[in-house]
């Protein structure tokens, strides 16, 4: 089974992140698998979070025993699909707190238009 990425597919900002990161990357589709949230039912034997969880953060399921979440799935995310290598070598304990925390300010307002807009500018500026 390949790890399955799940995210928010009424949010804007995330769709365009998953489509930038298939977009960019030659791997991915070897990698990963891409799960928007509104086809949970469909996976229901897979995916064991629950549905508030589902709705706060991106998520990846690497196996039954190891699911990421939040800035954690990102940096894999990135890693799996060779983009933002960057990323994946951030392995400060204040500097992930720090990333970490603002993923979860940027999570809590993604449906914001102005989030919206960014995430439009930087993930549909890089195709």
């Amino acid at each position: 089974m390949k790890p399955i990425v799940i995210y928010d597919d009424s949010c804007k900002m995330c769709t365009n992140f998953v489509n930038y990161i298939k977009n960019k990357s030659d791997k991915v589709n070897g990698e990963l698998e891409f799960l928007p949230i509104s086809e949970i039912k469909n996976k229901s034997d897979i995916v064991k979070i629950d549905e508030q969880q589902l709705q706060k953060s991106v998520h990846l399921i690497i196996n039954k025993q190891k699911i990421l979440s939040q800035f954690p799935a990102i940096q894999e995310i990135c890693h799996r699909a060779n983009i933002l290598q960057s990323l994946y070598r951030i392995k400060s304990p204040l500097l992930l707190y720090l990333l970490n925390s603002f993923y979860k300010f940027i999570a809590k307002h993604r449906k914001n238009f102005l989030f919206q807009y960014l995430s439009q500018l930087l993930f549909k500026s890089h195709n």
